[in-house]
């Protein structure tokens, strides 16, 4: 499916994406990838990814929307619990395998988005990807409390990276390669 009418199907689920920054994402990932969110709030980059993926596997601490669309397009799982319990962390890996990617959109706090990267991040086969979301230091996180960029400059400085920003108040992907 060309990208964007992945994109159009996103928006019908409210996507909480910056269209040209998580188009890049979407440009990164092979047909048929294994795929993990953590964090997918109303289900547009659930979607999304399931018009990729061949298996996917969601983690939020609720689920607001049905996923029978995704389900249709991808084998899903979608795993309600905290993404650090040990238990839901070999839940998930226990669906998915060897990951092609993670999409790290969770608690937004630092220690949180780092301990998802910690806790994950020997999922992902090399060549695989590894994605923040808001990674921006922006006024308008700082306010809500998203400090995304911290955990992302700690992973960074380890890896080659790519930073997709738009440059609105919000947002921001950084992604490095396993």
């Amino acid at each position: 499916m060309p990208i964007e009418e992945i994109w159009g199907k996103a928006q019908e689920y409210k996507i909480q994406q910056i269209k040209e920054e998580f188009i890049e994402v979407l440009k990164l990932l092979p047909l048929n990838s294994t795929g993990m969110e953590i964090g997918c709030y109303s289900g547009g980059t659930t979607i999304s990814f399931s018009l990729i993926c061949s298996k996917l596997c969601t983690i939020d601490l609720s689920k607001i929307y049905n996923t029978s669309e995704v389900e249709g397009y991808c084998q899903h799982k979608f795993i309600i619990g905290n993404s650090t319990d040990p238990e839901v962390i070999s839940e998930a890996y226990n669906f998915t395998g060897p990951l092609d990617f993670l999409f790290i959109d969770g608690d937004h706090t630092e220690e949180g988005a780092y301990k998802d990267y910690l806790n994950y991040k020997s999922f992902v086969k090399p060549g695989g990807y590894i994605f923040f979301h808001d990674i921006v230091d922006t006024e308008s996180h700082r306010s809500q409390n998203c400090f995304v960029s911290r955990a992302w400059n700690r992973v960074k400085e380890n890896h080659k990276y790519m930073e997709f920003i738009s440059g609105a108040s919000w947002g921001g992907i950084g992604a490095i390669q396993i």
